[in-house]
């Protein structure tokens, strides 16, 4: 399987607007039903937030939002935690690699996390893990790398039946975690709920595609057979170039008589 570990760039670019907790990231364009469906719903307000209607009164100075932004040394961060759990004998460094990054991921944006707890009424420890989550279901997601671990591939019914369970899971959450903090419920109901949500995506995802946790940590890994990426690999010192062979020889023109 090849690397993909510049997946990490393009995610967090997406979502660079809105970081992701219950609210995850769409998966690329494609067809089916359930994408038609999906893109005919109405946005999210907390992903595509309405602007003020009236200006900020006189004197005040309107703030902008934090926006979340990608550790430039996530490349490092996730080789040197994928050779360390490789290390450590870990029975799924691929998991632990992937986790680790998010983990980067949130510590460089701080401040817009703590802003989203507050605003959903959460914890920061909840919109970390939903954070990490929704990037995995994501991963889950890509097609082409999921079917270069599968021998048979998909057909399109899975996917749709995937891309579905992705879409319906993410709005029953949604309503469900919000019921909770509207009633008030111990912050212990809410990782409960997130507990639940996940084992039962990932349940189901499994019989849905004949993925399994093996498989799914090889498709966190990217490339488990090499230590970094191509998107990650220095460029080589100068003296490590070989110089191209010189050009054959011009024949000279024979003069004119």
């Amino acid at each position: 399987m090849q690397a993909r570990w510049p997946w990490m760039a393009g995610t967090l670019a997406v979502v660079a607007g809105a970081l992701v907790w219950s609210m995850w990231p769409d998966a690329p364009a494609g067809e089916g039903e359930a994408r038609a469906e999906h893109a005919r719903r109405e946005p999210s307000p907390l992903l595509n937030p309405a602007r003020p209607s009236e200006p900020p009164p006189p004197g005040m100075k309107r703030t902008r939002a934090p926006e979340p932004e990608m550790p430039d040394d996530i490349g490092r961060i996730k080789d040197e935690a994928y050779a360390k759990a490789l290390e450590d004998g870990a029975a799924h460094p691929g998991e632990i690699a992937f986790r680790t990054t998010i983990d980067a991921f949130m510590a460089r944006n701080a401040k817009f996390a703590e802003a989203r707890a507050a605003e959903e009424g959460v914890s920061v420890a909840e919109v970390h893990e939903l954070t990490y989550f929704g990037f995995k279901v994501l991963e889950t997601q890509r097609w082409p790398d999921v079917e270069e671990l599968l021998d048979g591939g998909l057909g399109d019914a899975q996917r749709e039946q995937a891309e579905a369970l992705m879409h319906d899971t993410n709005e029953e959450f949604k309503a469900e975690l919000r019921r909770l903090v509207d009633e008030g419920a111990p912050e212990a109901d809410r990782w409960a709920l997130i507990h639940d949500v996940q084992d039962r995506y990932m349940s189901q995802y499994y019989d849905i595609t004949g993925m399994d946790a093996a498989k799914v940590d090889e498709l966190l890994a990217g490339d488990p057979s090499r230590t970094l990426a191509p998107a990650d690999t220095p460029a080589p010192a100068p003296e490590d170039i070989e110089p191209a062979p010189p050009p054959p020889p011009v024949e000279p023109r024979p003069a004119f008589q």
